[in-house]
């Protein structure tokens, strides 16, 4: 059976498919959602200043071949996919994306980096790592408020040592989601104290996770505090208690909130109590 040819296309029928076009690309561009949309800001900056970072403190470490010896050699075959094996600099260092400069800070870290940042600087390096992983893989969906707003605060922490212009921009970033936070909740007449320091926000979440009974996203729960040193700066142990396999294990306060059991999940091994 031979089917009839289709019609031939007129002007305007050309023309109402190119605007139905746009427009389903304008519709797709405006689910892009306002959280996302400021923790890809706040990626672009961390980018900017890691890159440079990473690759200043391998050169004096590694002189001419701290391409070769620093970056090509340490990453992992998954990691290093497309990345070029030689040019001039400041090709080169293009082609660090986020990923790969916390990965190369962190890899280094025994030997060059943890002598020049802080202990601390690693819990946040690792917490963006995760961070990155789940952006990358968002989809549609809007991330939560809180998870947003750690997300640029924990980015603000990580380049405070490295460039005070990238830390003011960061902190404009991550007050403008606490913004409209606030501006959300009252809209739907909720009340809420608006928050115009980044730090204070920062202490009223980890004031949240640390509570007894509060439960994290992968149904680790708190029993209680205890007097024990962590081993983060300025940390406490917390006792946690996983709801899959009730393994019970230690903390510190300021990784409650995205701990993995060590147990059943994989997570990293408790610290004792």
């Amino acid at each position: 059976m031979r089917w009839p040819k289709p019609w031939p296309r007129t002007a305007g029928a050309t023309a109402r498919v190119e605007n139905g076009n746009r427009t389903r690309t304008l519709r797709k561009m405006l689910t892009m959602t306002t959280n996302y949309l400021h923790v890809t800001q706040g990626f672009e900056v961390l980018t900017k200043v890691l890159a440079s970072y990473v690759t200043q403190e391998l050169q004096v470490t590694y002189g001419e071949h701290w391409w070769e010896q620093g970056v090509i050699d340490v990453l992992y075959d998954n990691q290093k996919r497309d990345l070029p094996t030689d040019g001039n600099d400041e090709i080169l260092t293009s082609t660090l994306d986020v990923a790969r400069c916390l990965r190369l800070i962190d890899l280094h870290w025994r030997d060059l980096f943890g002598s020049k940042l802080k202990r601390e600087h690693r819990t946040w390096l690792n917490e963006l790592i995760d961070t990155r992983n789940k952006w990358a893989h968002q989809g549609s969906l809007d991330m939560p408020n809180d998870d947003a707003w750690r997300a640029l605060d924990t980015m603000t922490r990580l380049v405070e040592p490295m460039d005070s212009q990238a830390t003011k921009k960061l902190r404009e970033i991550a007050d403008e989601v606490c913004e409209m936070t606030s501006e959300s909740l009252e809209a739907r007449g909720i009340e809420k104290t608006r928050i115009s320091s980044s730090r204070n926000r920062r202490k009223r979440v980890n004031k949240k996770t640390t509570e007894a009974g509060y439960k994290n996203r992968n149904n680790q729960t708190v029993i209680r505090k205890t007097d024990l040193p962590g081993n983060d700066h300025n940390q406490r142990v917390y006792i946690l208690q996983c709801e899959e396999c009730f393994h019970n294990y230690g903390a510190n306060g300021s990784d409650i909130w995205l701990r993995k059991c060590p147990n059943c999940q994989g997570g990293a091994d408790g610290l004792p109590y």
